[in-house]
């Protein structure tokens, strides 16, 4: 620990040489409370000892738009909401983003978290202390003075990953956390959100810059280094539409589906083998689709409902419409998720495969041949 404490302050004290950055170091790792130190810590802690992500994004264009928020060295009582289908790479995103950025601080905000627990775990990730004996937010205050005497004005950034709940899970009080954060303490805020994890007035506030994450396009897609193999395989067997109809552009899911089809596949290319156990594979995702669909049905009775509603040219529900037929949408909803479309907000499949089974309200797993038809 002290010599990572000293690699990042060394630079910071060339006037003292290693050793009386080790000694600077021990200081700020026995007395955390002691504002400069700390404030030199956490600037330098994730500009200099910060792992190197182990996939960069590639979506170059919001990262641009990102990076240029993230220079700003004070948001004001303004936050970043980053939003997605699950499996699409937000945090991939926000970690290329930060790569190399001082004063960035992670803490997990759980189903149930209140806000005083989301905020009481940012304080301790800022300050260091990790008893109550001494007053988090003045302790704050004194590190954020140091810092940004250090950094000229900046604030620490503080990346809220929100996890993904159950039916039976309570939301997190990140709305009340960020408000305090922000208005308070003026720090920055960035909430790494998972599907169904938020309340709406999260992104309601006109507080916040929301970045929804969208699938990637095809081309994107086929270029990522760590898929080349896949590809080569789906393109002989000839399967390559079919994979993208049923993943379109997520690639946890490509990802998934390597794990399992790498597995079974021989050495030597057997393509017999090879289409049928991609076959397999991908019935099997239309299937648990299915199952999807049932389930929340039987648990849910409004869903038939909803469903009814559902326009299958256009692949959506408009949710002006369930909201006049006074439905209940799930909580959390599993078949459909929420988006803005041309100004108005629809109601889209959750995934390609349950599309599919909405689309042509699919009953029972097909072949891969019936399939490649409806696609």
């Amino acid at each position: 620990m002290l010599s990572q404490l000293a690699v990042v302050l060394g630079p910071l004290f060339p006037f003292v040489g290693a050793t009386g950055a080790i000694g600077v170091a021990y200081l700020a790792q026995v007395f955390p409370r002691v504002g400069p130190l700390r404030a030199l810590w956490i600037a330098g802690r994730s500009r200099f000892l910060q792992s190197k992500p182990v996939v960069l994004s590639a979506r170059a264009t919001e990262l641009s738009l990102l990076r240029k928020t993230i220079d700003c060295k004070n948001w004001g009582q303004n936050y970043i909401v980053v939003a997605g289908e699950k499996g699409v790479g937000k945090s991939c995103f926000i970690d290329t983003a930060l790569y190399k950025t001082c004063g960035v601080i992670r803490v997990e905000a759980h189903p149930g978290h209140t806000g005083d627990t989301i905020i009481e775990n940012s304080l301790k990730g800022l300050t260091g202390l990790r008893t109550t004996r001494w007053d988090p937010i003045s302790n704050s205050r004194r590190v954020l003075f140091w810092y940004k005497m250090i950094t000229f004005g900046s604030t620490p950034i503080i990346v809220i990953s929100v996890t993904e709940r159950t039916k039976e899970d309570k939301y997190a009080g990140v709305s009340a956390a960020v408000r305090t954060l922000t208005d308070k303490l003026h720090l920055r805020v960035i909430v790494d959100s998972s599907p169904n994890s938020l309340v709406e007035n999260v992104i309601r506030t006109n507080r916040e810059d929301v970045y929804y994450i969208d699938s990637m396009s095809r081309e994107m897609l086929e270029s990522l280094p760590q898929f080349s193999l896949l590809f080569a395989v789906t393109k002989r067997n000839q399967v390559d539409d079919i994979l993208w109809g049923v993943f379109g552009g997520n690639p946890s899911k490509y990802g998934k589906f390597w794990n399992q089809l790498e597995k079974r596949l021989d050495k030597e290319p057997d393509l017999v083998l090879e289409h049928k156990i991609i076959g397999k594979l991908l019935c099997d995702e239309i299937s648990a689709a299915i199952d999807l669909v049932t389930t929340e049905q039987m648990a849910f009775p409004d869903l038939k409902n909803i469903l009814e509603l559902f326009d299958k040219e256009k692949g959506q529900l408009v949710v002006q419409l369930l909201n006049s037929k006074g439905l209940q949408r799930p909580a959390p909803d599993e078949v459909f998720r929420k988006i803005e479309r041309n100004d108005v907000y629809v109601l889209i499949p959750s995934c390609n495969a349950v599309g599919i089974v909405l689309r042509h309200g699919i009953t029972k797993r097909p072949s891969l041949e019936e399939l490649k038809i409806l696609i």
